[in-house]
């Protein structure tokens, strides 16, 4: 009975390990800056049912999203095509502080269509 237990044990603990999430939480500045709810609320629509996509939490003051996402289900590369089809682009951060209003080449708050420019440098 104790083996059975432990070998029961065993397997539920070898297959939580196989269904374990690749969670990845990566900060990114949008280009063009955000500037109001409604661009926060575009980039949510473009993102928030993508799957993998676990949550987006955004700054607009300094112009940070935080994106959360199962890398096994999707891939920033996706999520950046996603963002480049309503006219914006990502640049990864550093760190979760924010860019300078100065940092955006193109600071207007602007809905109007862009190529993407995704640069996969450091995670946040």
């Amino acid at each position: 009975m104790k083996t059975a237990f432990v070998s029961i044990l065993f397997t539920l603990l070898c297959s939580t390990a196989l269904f374990a999430k690749n969670i990845v939480k990566v900060h990114v500045a949008p280009t063009p800056r955000m500037h109001c709810t409604s661009c926060e609320e575009k980039i949510r629509k473009a993102l928030q049912f993508e799957k993998g996509m676990k949550d987006i939490e955004f700054d607009i003051e300094n112009n940070v999203i935080l994106l959360v996402f199962d890398q096994d289900k999707t891939s920033l590369e996706h999520l950046a095509k996603k963002l480049e089809k309503i006219g914006y682009e990502i640049r990864i951060l550093d760190t979760p502080n924010g860019v300078d209003a100065n940092d955006a080449p193109n600071s207007t708050c602007s809905h109007k269509k862009q190529s993407t420019c995704l640069s996969l440098g450091k995670r946040g």
